[in-house]
């Protein structure tokens, strides 16, 4: 029997649906196939996944190491969460100011000028 490989992206949408066992992976990867059958490039990988997985034992599917592609799942969910704070700052700064940007600009290089005269 030939040993079944999972690639890359198999691997990560495993590390997505990974509850507890092999079976109860595929059960909810099967219920959540219906939904993309719109992305044809997602419902193929999906289905991929699930026939490699129906493929090899409970035990072959308890030493997959997913932790890794876990670990990116949930860095990039943190990351996603957070607020770039320089833009947030910018966008603070705009609420700010009922002038248009222009006005602000041409105020902003008035000061400018005075403060050369004064030197």
């Amino acid at each position: 029997m030939k040993k079944i490989t999972f690639d890359e992206e198999e691997m990560f949408v495993i590390a997505v649906f990974n509850p507890d066992t092999r079976s109860n992976t595929i059960h909810i990867m099967s219920e959540v196939l219906p939904e993309l059958k719109d992305d044809q490039d997602m419902f193929d990988l999906l289905l991929s996944a699930m026939e490699k997985l129906k493929r090899i034992s409970d035990d072959e599917y308890k030493k997959m190491d997913l932790t890794e592609y876990r670990d990116e799942i949930e860095w990039a969910i943190e990351e996603e969460g957070k607020e770039d704070p320089e833009e947030e700052g910018q966008q603070m700064e705009q609420i700010g100011t009922d002038k248009p940007q222009e006005q602000a600009e041409s105020d902003s290089a008035y000061v400018d000028n005075s403060m050369e005269e004064d030197e």
